[in-house]
């Protein structure tokens, strides 16, 4: 929106300043014609008027948040916030959230009112939460989303005029360095070893695991697939929606996606159908929707049996996410494949393993020139 014209004119002998102002909380406008005092030229009355425009303007806006401002951070949160952004926020997302309130932010903000929030307060509480002043330390990624949940309140409300300010505006969340020794993957020769020792001890699972290694897709995602997702005249697998915290709805992307599927895999799933039961293509043993209760005994098995890298179950998109790295697939295409908006994030799924580094280096030519002949006199 563009700011308010400020006219200027001189009314016997006195200059006089024309704009308008918004009002807080409301939709119109009110016009206010001034004197202008101590302007002797048309130039002084513009720089004069445009400080008295903006005092007037920040008077009003105290007026206004003064009175919506003693509102408690709970009350804003039940009644202002969250009845039209809940809705947007998938299952899984909100549960966190709703945990990261309980547990920590309404003990500590939800009584007080949003305009006695400040922004020491909230920097003492992000403290509070490396140190473990009040329970275990948290690290710096968890705190950067408690320090994420209470900015988008707060400026929520200031863009409502419930607050002159936003305390957060001037908070900097902390740098949070990758660390890739926290991710294991299995190698070819691992990943070959676990399906081998599932179709042994687990042969209802093989396809269910077959399908996690070489499709690079979440156990949500995995459990919503039905039979109309898998296309096995072209050699197909639709990724359109994914199960989060019990509920079915689009991908953590919200993106839909689809996976090629060669000869072999085809034919896994073309077996896996001749047992399967229902609409869905993978279920826990009762027949229930899988989830990570329901697939955490079998996998552990399997890991133990197997002998290889224990690593936990989402590691799976890096193991594959990997596995096209070393075989030369480029990025871009890594990123389609698993679904990622931002490239960047594909970045944080590529693993190569110590021996592909060192092929690598490996591939570099010499830099110290041979030996002359010795032969000649």
């Amino acid at each position: 929106m563009s700011r308010p014209t400020l006219r200027v004119y001189l009314q016997r002998g006195v200059w006089r300043a024309d704009f308008s102002l918004p009002l807080p909380g409301r939709k119109r406008r009110r016009r206010f014609r001034l004197r202008v005092l101590g302007a002797k030229s048309e130039r002084e009355a513009l720089k004069l008027g445009a400080v008295l425009r903006h005092e007037l303007s920040r008077k009003l806006l105290a007026e206004a948040t003064g009175k919506r401002g003693d509102i408690t951070f709970t009350k804003y949160l039940d009644d202002c916030y969250l009845p039209t952004h809940k809705r947007k926020l998938r299952a899984g997302t909100w549960r966190a959230y709703e945990q990261m309130l309980r547990v920590h932010i309404l003990p500590a903000f939800g009584h007080r009112r949003l305009r006695g929030i400040t922004t020491e307060e909230i920097e003492r509480y992000i403290s509070d939460l490396a140190s473990g002043a009040k329970g275990r330390p948290l690290s710096p990624g968890t705190r950067n989303k408690h320090l994420s949940l209470i900015r988008v309140v707060l400026r929520h409300a200031h863009e409502r005029s419930y607050l002159e300010r936003d305390p957060t505006k001037v908070i900097k969340a902390e740098p949070t360095p990758f660390d890739r020794d926290r991710f294991n993957t299995f190698t070819l020769d691992e990943a070959r070893r676990f399906l081998q020792v599932t179709k042994r001890l687990r042969p209802r699972w093989y396809a269910f695991f077959y399908t996690w290694i070489r499709s690079g897709c979440r156990l949500g995602e995995l459990a919503a697939f039905t039979w109309s997702d898998v296309d096995l005249t072209d050699g197909l697998l639709h990724v359109n929606r994914a199960f989060s915290a019990g509920v079915e709805g689009p991908t953590k992307s919200r993106r839909k996606r689809v996976i090629p599927l060669d000869d072999q895999f085809v034919g896994v799933l073309r077996e896996h159908l001749r047992t399967a039961a229902g609409h869905r293509v993978f279920l826990s043993n009762g027949g229930e929707i899988l989830d990570h209760n329901k697939v955490k005994a079998t996998y552990r098995t399997l890991i133990k049996h197997s002998g290889v890298t224990p690593m936990r179950f989402h590691d799976g998109r890096h193991t594959f996410a990997s596995h096209l790295a070393q075989h030369d697939v480029g990025e871009t295409k890594i990123a389609e494949l698993l679904g990622h908006s931002d490239p960047r994030t594909t970045k944080r799924y590529l693993h190569p393993r110590r021996e592909h580094l060192r092929e690598a280096i490996a591939r570099l030519p010499s830099l110290v020139e041979p030996p002359a002949d010795q032969g000649e006199e």
